[in-house]
């Protein structure tokens, strides 16, 4: 035996507290993201002598930021970006590629403990983080269990 209301159920409640899940839930929802994102982001591990050109290890994994907007009670958009411009290159794979130096005569890295010179190396490419897609699955499962419980809060207050 169940029991079906005959109206919305933004109607059993008042409008501020519906305003409020809805803005708590995407709140929630955006933190969590970031998380998640940041959660899946790579951070290398240099050599201790390798001098990074002020790129410190955890550069993109903290460079996460994060926009929301609720366009109503049902309609939210959590939006997690970058500008960073090597996130592309982390994000997704990159194929076989040749690097040469740019402002210098040579480059300098180090290799299997070794300080390494060359005038070109030749990159194997890289398999992708897939930092942003990742995220997006686990959220994809999470966002529901968010908004139960931001409903159960408004829910137990009118009761």
């Amino acid at each position: 035996m169940g029991w079906t209301s005959s109206a919305p159920i933004a109607d059993m409640f008042e409008v501020e507290s519906i305003n409020a899940w809805a803005r708590r839930t995407a709140d929630r929802c955006e933190r969590r993201l970031v998380d998640l994102v940041k959660g899946f982001t790579p951070v290398a591990e240099p050599h201790p002598d390798d001098e990074r050109d002020g790129r410190e290890p955890g550069d993109l994994r903290d460079s996460w930021e994060s926009e929301v907007d609720v366009f109503s009670q049902d309609h939210f958009r959590v939006t997690v970006f970058t500008r960073d411009r090597i996130a592309p290159h982390v994000e997704y794979p990159t194929r076989p590629h040749i690097i040469r130096p740019r402002t210098a005569s040579v480059l300098r890295f180090w290799a299997g403990g070794q300080l390494i010179f060359a005038r070109e190396v030749m990159h194997p490419g890289t398999q992708g983080a897939f930092m942003l897609h990742k995220a997006l699955d686990v959220m994809r499962a999470e966002w529901r269990v968010i908004a139960r419980e931001e409903l159960a809060r408004i829910s137990a207050r009118v009761n």
